[in-house]
C-alpha cells in the first residue's frame, strides 16, 4: 500500500469532463489489490464541514451505557453534521470470562495513549479533538453537546477542505477497496494529515451498567466501534506530495472474519498535524 505513482493523462481527462480542476494537483495512489476496480469522483457542488465526536469507553465501564445513549440521541439531533467514534481502550476495556469480546484496537490503543482518555476515566469523549494543546481536550459526556453546537456554529467561516469516500467489498476475494478524493482548497497543506478508518455497528453482548439490577445488560448494542485504520494510526502526510490541491487515494484490506460487512462504516479524517484539531470529516457505508 505504500507504492505510489501518478495517475497519467486520461485521468486527467476524465476529471475534465466532470469539472475544471485548476492546476497544480497530483492525484496519489496507494498500491491495492487487482480485484479492486478504478473508481472516478465528479467534482462535488457543496462543501459542509462535518464535526467528529471520538468517545471512549469499555464494557466493564458501568457508567458508560448513559454516553453511549447520549450519542445515539446527538446522532440522531445533528444527523449529517455529526459522525461518531466509540473507542473501545484503557482498564474497563480489558476481556475476562464474563467479558470476552475484545473491542480493543491497535489505532484506539494509540490513540488513547495520545491523548489520555482511559487514564482520565471513561465515559468521555473528544469534540474535533478541540484544545488538545491547552490540556482542556477531554470533555464528560454532559459537555458534548454544547462543544459540538460551539463547532457547527464555526463551520461557516472555517475551512473548505473536502473529502469524498467510495468503497467496495469483493466477497470472493473477501477484499474491502478504498478510494478517496481529498481537495484541501486554500488551506495549507504542511500542516495537515489525513487518516481512514473502519468502525462497526450493532455489535452485541454482555456490558456492565450499574443501573441495571444485575449490574449489566447481557445483550447491549454496541455502534460505531472503532475497528482498525487503512494507513496507521495517525495517517499520511500531504506535504510530501509537492504543491498540491487534489490528492486521491486508494486503499484495500481483507476482511476481519469477525466482522458483519453490512455494519461496515468508513470514515475519513482530516487534522492539524500541529494540534491534532479535526478540521474535516466525512463518512460512508461500505454496504449501502
Amino acid at each position: 500500500m505504500n507504492t505510489k505513482y501518478i495517475l497519467t493523462f486520461f485521468l486527467t481527462i476524465h476529471f475534465s469532463a466532470c469539472d475544471i480542476i485548476e492546476e497544480p494537483y497530483i492525484n496519489e495512489i496507494n498500491q491495492v489489490n487487482e480485484y479492486c476496480d478504478e473508481y472516478y469522483f465528479s467534482y462535488p457542488n457543496n462543501i459542509k464541514r462535518k464535526i467528529l465526536l471520538e468517545y471512549y469507553t469499555g464494557h466493564q465501564c458501568s457508567t458508560c451505557p448513559p454516553a453511549g445513549s447520549k450519542v445515539s440521541e446527538l446522532l440522531e439531533i445533528y444527523n449529517d453534521d455529526l459522525i461518531a467514534i466509540s473507542i473501545h481502550a484503557g482498564f474497563f476495556a480489558r476481556v475476562s470470562s464474563n467479558y470476552p469480546t475484545d473491542y480493543t484496537s491497535d489505532v484506539g490503543n494509540d490513540w488513547d495513549y495520545q491523548f489520555g482518555n482511559s487514564d482520565d476515566g471513561p465515559p468521555n469523549g473528544l469534540v474535533n479533538r478541540v484544545n488538545f494543546l491547552n490540556d482542556q481536550h477531554i470533555l464528560k459526556y454532559t459537555e458534548w453537546e454544547e462543544n459540538i453546537i460551539n463547532q457547527i456554529s464555526l463551520t461557516q467561516n472555517l475551512y473548505d477542505l473536502q473529502i469524498q469516500l467510495n468503497s467496495s467489498f469483493d466477497e470472493n476475494e473477501n477484499l474491502i477497496c478504498i478510494d478517496s478524493r481529498i481537495d484541501i482548497g486554500n488551506y495549507d497543506q504542511d500542516n495537515i494529515r489525513f487518516k481512514i478508518v473502519i468502525t462497526e455497528d450493532s455489535l452485541i453482548s454482555r456490558q456492565k451498567d450499574e443501573s441495571s439490577p444485575n449490574g449489566y445488560v447481557e445483550s447491549y448494542v454496541h455502534n460505531n466501534v472503532l475497528r482498525k485504520s487503512f494507513n496507521g494510526s495517525w495517517g499520511v502526510d500531504l506535504n510530501n506530495q509537492k504543491s498540491s490541491q487534489i490528492f486521491l487515494n486508494r486503499y484495500s484490506i481483507n476482511k476481519n472474519y469477525e466482522w458483519n460487512i453490512n455494519n461496515i462504516n468508513i470514515i475519513g479524517i482530516i487534522y492539524d498535524i500541529g494540534t491534532y484539531e479535526v478540521l474535516q470529516a466525512e463518512k460512508n457505508k461500505l454496504i449501502n
